[in-house]
């Protein structure tokens, strides 16, 4: 038996993220006041997402006869961009359920989404991380897991002295094809 499956999910991330990494909300006015020193440095957010395949009552009927996954397609495409400034990249990550970091040792890294230009909608396909392959299909076969994205932008507010504003939302799908055992259980010589 073959299942088509599809996983899709929408990451939202933004200034209010930045100002929780940073340890404290961007100042108005801004930037170079008194509370606020002088900043270039790479700021990163993590965003964690639960997916629960188990409630697809195909692939949770069929769990102990799955013999293959392939990995078929990964897709993604900005439905919202109001940042102010390019988010540099963003990470994708497949973690055990309730995961939250991406830097615990059980996160592997699926892909990179490349720059987002401010403002800008696109879309377009992504490849597997090839060192990874093996982890996202074993991910996959657990049924539920944590997707775990990291955005990354650069904050210089030496040559930008416009307060960092807006959000961004992006669908990610990841396309996959899981194989069974056939009916009667049976391997080969069956």
């Amino acid at each position: 038996m073959v299942i088509e499956n599809e996983v899709a999910f929408a990451i939202d991330t933004g200034v209010q993220q930045l100002s929780y990494e940073l340890g404290r909300p961007f100042p108005d006015p801004y930037p170079n006041n008194s509370t606020y020193p002088p900043l270039d440095r790479s700021v990163s957010v993590v965003v964690s997402k639960e997916i629960r395949l188990s409630d697809k009552p195909d692939i949770q009927s069929n769990r102990d006869k799955i013999r293959e996954i392939r990995l078929d397609r990964l897709e993604f495409e900005v439905l919202e961009n109001t940042l102010s400034q390019d988010l540099t990249q963003l990470e994708l990550f497949m973690a055990p359920p309730g995961a939250d970091q991406v830097d615990d040792g059980r996160a592997r890294l699926v892909t990179v989404i490349p720059r987002i230009p401010a403002g800008a909608l696109i879309s377009g396909g992504l490849e597997f991380a090839a060192e990874n392959r093996d982890a996202v299909r074993g991910y996959l076969r657990g049924l539920d897991f944590a997707i775990l994205s990291r955005g990354r932008t650069q904050l210089d507010t030496l040559r930008n002295n416009e307060r960092p504003k807006g959000g961004v939302r992006i669908l990610v799908t990841i396309r996959s094809t899981f194989i069974t055992e056939p009916l009667g259980g049976g391997g080969e010589g069956e």
